[in-house]
């Protein structure tokens, strides 16, 4: 099973890290990247991805009001950013995992294995 991703990163070198992620990854592929709020709404839309790599780059951590409807509840996101974690508590959706710039290809497997493999109770 192939799983879409979509890429929402401010930063061209952070953008092309990702690709690259994403390329070797097998089973992924990555439906479109964006760097606005505007451009993600109509990509959410549009692609309805699986996974959505999101980097949080301002605090407090907000979402465009325009994205809310959308993101609130996808199952998944994953948050990457410069910030600590403990920084961006109180994210206004819920988020798969974490990851924290710079990181390396194997914690990126790791966030992408949490979607394939949720935890069972």
């Amino acid at each position: 099973m192939v799983l879409t991703c979509g890429l929402i990163e401010y930063e061209p070198l952070s953008v092309s890290l990702m690709e690259q992620y994403i390329g070797r990854t097998p089973g992924l592929e990555l439906v479109w990247t964006c760097g606005s709020a505007e451009e993600a709404h109509t990509h959410l839309e549009r692609y309805n991805p699986d996974l959505v790599f999101w980097e949080v780059r301002t605090l407090p951590a907000a979402v465009a009001s325009i994205l809310l409807p959308i993101v609130k509840y996808h199952a998944g996101i994953i948050v990457t950013s410069a910030y600590f974690p403990d920084m961006i508590e109180g994210l206004p959706f819920r988020a798969l995992d974490y990851l924290h710039k710079p990181f390396s290809y194997q914690q990126f497997l790791r966030s992408i294995d949490q979607y394939r493999f949720p935890p069972t109770d």
